[in-house]
C-alpha cells in the first residue's frame, strides 16, 4: 500500500459529470459546469424532496461571482492587468524624465552650463555708502534739534 487515500470518483449532482484524477479544477468544484459539489447536492436533494433550497454558508469573506465569465478569470486577473499597466506608466515615465536630461545635457555642451537663478547676475546697483557715527565731539548737523537756549535770538534789554 502507498499510503495515499483511495478516493471514490465523485458524480456532479447538477450536470452527471464523474470526476477523473487528471482534472485541473479545485476539489469542492465540479470542472464540467463550476458547481460546488455540495451546492449541487443540496439542490437536489431539496428537489427530490420537493422542498426550496436551504442556502449554504458561505466563509467569511467569500467574494460571491455570479458571472462564470468573472468567476474563471477572478479578481487575480484584474490585479495582474492593473499592475501591468501601472508598470507601463512607470516605464513611460522614466523613459520621459531620460529623454528631458538628455535634452538638457545636449543644450549645456552648445550653450554652457546653465547657471542657478539664484547666480545669475543682478541689476547693477552702486552700493550705498555705510553711515559712519559722528564723534560726540563734533558738532551737530542742522537738522539736529539744538538746546533752548541756543534756538532763541537774544533779547535786546527794556529801556
Amino acid at each position: 500500500m502507498s499510503g495515499e487515500p483511495v478516493t471514490e470518483p465523485v458524480t456532479c449532482a447538477k450536470c452527471g459529470h464523474t470526476r477523473a484524477e487528471s482534472d485541473q479544477a479545485p476539489e469542492w468544484q465540479c470542472p464540467a459546469c463550476g458547481v460546488a459539489y455540495v451546492k449541487a447536492a443540496a439542490a437536489a436533494a431539496a428537489a427530490a424532496a420537493g422542498v426550496a433550497p436551504t442556502p449554504v454558508p458561505r466563509p467569511a469573506g467569500a467574494v460571491v461571482v455570479e458571472d462564470e465569465e468573472e468567476q474563471r478569470s477572478g479578481p487575480g486577473l484584474r490585479v495582474w492587468l492593473l499592475l501591468g499597466l501601472l508598470g507601463v506608466v512607470a516605464v513611460f515615465h522614466h523613459y520621459q524624465s531620460e529623454r528631458a536630461a538628455e535634452a538638457e545635457r545636449a543644450a549645456a555642451a552648445v550653450i554652457g552650463p546653465a547657471r542657478p537663478t539664484a547666480q545669475r547676475a543682478a541689476p547693477a546697483v552702486a552700493p550705498q555708502p555705510a553711515v559712519q557715527p559722528q564723534p560726540a565731539s563734533a558738532p551737530q548737523s542742522a537738522s539736529a534739534p539744538q538746546s533752548a537756549s541756543a534756538q532763541q535770538p537774544a533779547v535786546p534789554p527794556r529801556q
